[in-house]
């Protein structure tokens, strides 16, 4: 097995230089790049604090705004994945709007390495009305806009381009994805009054099936005591006709 070694502290600053000032060509107050240098020194060498840390500074020009940063209380955590969620929560905190957050936090629905196609993914979003259009946007932009402002925090990575240069997959980090997991049942849960966005059979119980939105199956289920199911994927399900219980989801959105 081979072992990736730490990065240097000067890759953890190009890594988290290019994040934070993605144009590349303005010069960097002197004062901020030594605050900057010690944020990658921080880093401990790992390459996603970096990324996640400079992607959430990108929004932050002022020293102080830095300074809070270098002197978080996240770096008295030993070094380590404890540390390293900590600061993903930093980023999720920082997300601006409720939608950008119960967008994240249903991609815990995925198993961990799972390919997200972006579309569907932003089809699945509007299905259970996370997203709303305005006068002068439509509900597949608006989906776009908070996929690229996830991608830009570094919530998503391993990017899969089609030959025009559009982002079509992507993957989450494995600590990313266990961010989402207790995202989604803590926070979410309790501020969607348990609406339940996700249900795993191997891992739930049966309480309040009714009032579950969305349901991946990889199996035989009963789908009549799915009521307000508004996503249904079927997609891994050893079935080869619908059920007629389908007839009963009258809130139903997406089915795959």
């Amino acid at each position: 097995m081979y072992v990736l070694r730490s990065l240097s502290v000067d890759d953890c600053w190009d890594i988290l230089k290019k994040r934070a000032f993605p144009d590349g060509n303005a010069p960097i107050a002197k004062d901020l790049e030594t605050i900057g240098r010690e944020i990658a020194r921080k880093c401990a060498g790992i390459p996603l604090t970096a990324k996640v840390l400079g992607s959430m500074m990108r929004s932050k020009y002022s020293i102080d705004e830095w300074l809070e940063i270098q002197k978080s209380k996240m770096w008295e955590l030993p070094e380590g994945d404890e540390r390293i969620v900590s600061i993903l929560k930093l980023s999720f905190d920082n997300l601006k709007s409720p939608s950008l957050k119960q967008c994240f936090a249903y991609c815990s629905n995925f198993k961990k390495d799972f390919e997200m196609e972006r579309a569907d993914l932003i089809q699945l979003w509007m299905a259970q009305g996370f997203l709303c259009s305005s006068y002068n946007k439509d509900m597949e932009d608006i989906g776009d806009e908070c996929f690229t402002i996830l991608l830009q925090n570094s919530l998503f990575q391993d990017v899969i381009r089609d030959d025009f240069g559009t982002i079509i997959y992507c993957k989450m980090h494995d600590l990313v994805h266990d961010l989402a997991e207790v995202v989604s049942r803590s926070e979410m849960e309790d501020k969607l009054e348990n609406q339940h966005v996700a249900w795993d059979p191997s891992k739930s119980s049966e309480r309040n099936v009714e009032k579950r939105r969305s349901l991946f199956v990889n199996g035989d289920q009963a789908l009549i005591s799915f009521k307000a199911l508004r996503v249904l994927n079927l997609y891994r399900a050893d079935i080869e006709e619908l059920p007629s219980s389908i007839g009963v989801l009258i809130h139903l959105r997406y089915l795959n």
